[in-house]
């Protein structure tokens, strides 16, 4: 079977060429040729065909061997060159040789010729395939550098001791480290410290081995952030077998140790909670059980006839108080499922603080007369600045649990309470000289189901809820609690609740003087007002304190007497009139005069008028009926 061959032969003698063609063909190669015997031949020869192999005389009247080989060269080295002549010789021909020629042969004796075919197409067989191996090794390597480049994930790789040679620009934007700081072992000096030893003997240990590897640790950033990774590595191996490095990746996984940290918080709450529910529901059973026995046993005890009556009223007296325990408990587990639905309203009707206050103390004072306690009550307001609008009802309850609670943990000493007026809030305060809250449990009490003591042996009783009824209702009232306390220097315990005067009542005469003693009695005032009764009725009230009284009756007519005069040191503004009402006239007295004291007065006493009126400008709110101590109480504040 002839092997086919493209032989481009540069020859001037047809005897020669057909001398060439007949040892090919003795030799088993069925040639596919062309003979040329110039350059610009041989040029359009190569633009035409993909040779094998090039034959070519040494010796040619308008061309010759060396300047051929130098074109074949330029133009495809990987192409087999073969000078023949008759006449070369040693020197010239080892000059050829030296130029790139791949053999020459002498025309006398062509049975060289096969063997020098045969061993240049196989060596031109094995540069052109190592050519192809460099290009798709080049070409990988470009492929590799790209995908690494726009990797998500961070990149690198080592050489066969386990040195860093390669981070791609992920890797660099994890670790905080640039490019050159993280070669050899560079990359170790952003790894924690606490991972750093142990992480740094696995990877040599694994370089060793030449073995693969998986680590989770951690980068510190220079701004001490810390970004938890999860690394890989395997070997990089050549047809041998042979370990040439290693390729890894790092995998931010920091959001993921956020979300498992997280899901341990949670689960070790939801296991708190269940431990918390089952000591609740263990007590809530003592605590029910210890006063419905008394009731159960009382109640036979006191149907026996030979008891005297002295006996029999002593037995009533604790089983009404076994009931009003049991009562007691089964409201506060009634109250604390209806927070838990979000079904807890308040009911805001007119209060007074003070006889709220004087109720809780004469419900503890007999109490804290037999724990032989001293019991105080320090009320901050006068009786007629203490009317507000609120929920009487939880108010009393907050005050209830706390001062119970001060009561219990308390065993000599003091337990006080009260209220004071800071800012636009009413503050109160319930402090006691016992046995004090550790700092780690003073936000945990006011948990549900939580209480400083949770174990069998618990010294004091309780169901556990009351603190976090107490807060829940101090948080419906609008106003927040907390607690400020020492172990065994006693507890403080803070609420606040919106300050929301309301209107009072006219009360004697005395107090009226009273307050008239400590006014000026030389103010300058506008009444503004459109109604002539309500005009009447402020006159009379104000009369004994207004050196003078003037009157407007809309917005605009009291916005124009200021601009003419800025003497006035009270303005009391109706907030419903006609043509301009008194929230825009206050905003436009305030562009000119920001020193008078202006009074909002309002019949509507509607939710969020109190904060517009402040908002337009005024100093105060006050709503209708305007009641005199009231009146007079409120201007103490400014005059």
């Amino acid at each position: 079977m002839e092997i086919p061959i493209r032989i481009l032969i540069i020859e001037d003698s047809e005897t020669d060429k057909e001398l060439l063609l007949r040892e090919l063909r003795r030799g088993g190669y069925n040639a596919e040729y062309l003979c040329v015997e110039t350059e610009e031949a041989m040029h359009s020869a190569l633009d035409k065909c993909e040779w094998d192999i090039i034959i070519s005389d040494y010796s040619l009247p308008q061309f010759d061997g060396l300047s051929a080989l130098k074109i074949a060269i330029k133009r495809n080295p990987d192409i087999p060159f073969i000078l023949v002549s008759g006449t070369i010789g040693e020197e010239l021909a080892v000059q050829a040789m030296k130029q790139g020629a791949s053999d020459y042969l002498m025309k006398g004796n062509l049975k060289r010729l096969i063997p020098a075919i045969e061993r240049e197409l196989k060596d031109a067989q094995i540069r052109v395939q190592r050519k192809k191996t460099k290009a798709a090794l080049k070409e990988s390597e470009i492929r590799f550098r790209v995908l690494a480049e726009s990797a998500p994930v961070g990149i690198f790789t080592t050489d066969n001791k386990g040195m860093t040679n390669y981070v791609n620009p992920r890797w660099t934007e994890i670790s905080k480290l640039s490019f050159n700081e993280a070669m050899g072992n560079g990359w170790l000096k952003a790894v924690h410290p606490e991972d750093r030893d142990k992480l740094n003997s696995n990877w040599e240990q694994t370089a060793l081995e030449h073995s693969s590897s998986k680590a989770e640790y951690r980068f510190v950033h220079p701004d001490g952030n810390v970004a938890w990774v999860i690394g890989n590595a395997v070997t990089q191996q050549d047809k041998n077998g042979n370990v040439l490095g290693y390729i890894g990746t790092i995998t931010d996984i920091s959001e993921r140790k956020k979300m498992e940290a997280a899901l341990i918080i949670e689960k070790e709450k939801a296991e708190e909670s269940d431990r918390l529910k089952t000591a609740f529901l263990q007590n809530i059973s003592h605590e029910i059980r210890t006063p419905l026995n008394s009731i159960v046993g009382f109640s036979r005890i006191i149907a026996d006839a030979d008891l005297s009556p002295e006996a029999c009223e002593n037995y009533a007296t604790i089983i009404e108080n076994s009931s009003n325990q049991l009562m007691s408990i089964i409201a506060d587990i009634i109250q604390i499922a209806t927070i838990e639905a979000g079904q807890e309203k308040i009911q805001e009707n007119e209060i007074n603080v003070n006889e709220v206050c004087t109720l809780i103390y004469d419900q503890f004072s007999a109490d804290a007369r037999i724990q032989n306690i001293s019991f105080i009550c320090n009320p901050g307001l006068e009786e007629v600045a203490a009317y507000v609008m609120s929920d009487g009802s939880k108010l009393a309850q907050v005050l209830n649990n706390l001062i119970r609670n001060a009561l219990k943990f308390t065993k000599n000493g003091t337990v006080s309470f009260g209220y004071q007026l800071i800012g636009s809030d009413l503050q109160f305060c319930i402090e006691d000289t016992g046995i004090g809250i550790a700092p780690e449990m003073q936000t945990e009490i006011f948990k549900r189901f939580r209480q400083v003591e949770i174990s069998p042996t618990r010294n004091f009783g309780g169901s556990g809820l009351g603190l976090a009824i107490s807060k829940s209702n101090v948080e419906l009232l609008g106003g927040r609690i907390w607690v400020e306390s020492e172990i065994e220097k006693g507890a403080k315990f803070f609420f606040t609740i919106p300050y929301k005067p309301s209107r009072v009542a006219i009360v004697e005469n005395n107090s009226v003087e009273h307050t008239l003693y400590e006014l000026p009695n030389d103010l300058k005032i506008l009444i503004v007002e459109d109604e002539k009764a309500v005009n009447i009725y402020l006159s009379l009230i104000l009369k004994n304190i207004g050196k003078e009284i003037v009157h407007a009756e809309n917005g605009f007519e009291a916005v124009e007497i200021c601009r003419k005069r800025n003497d006035f040191d009270l303005i009391l503004m109706d907030i419903k009139m006609p043509e301009m009402n008194g929230y825009m006239a206050v905003k436009e007295i305030r562009k000119f005069n920001k020193e008078v004291i202006i009074i909002a007065q309002t019949a509507f006493a509607i939710s969020g008028d109190r904060e517009k009126a402040i908002e337009a400008g005024c100093n105060y709110y006050i709503t209708k009926p305007i009641g005199r101590i009231a009146l007079f109480e409120m201007l103490r504040l400014y005059f």
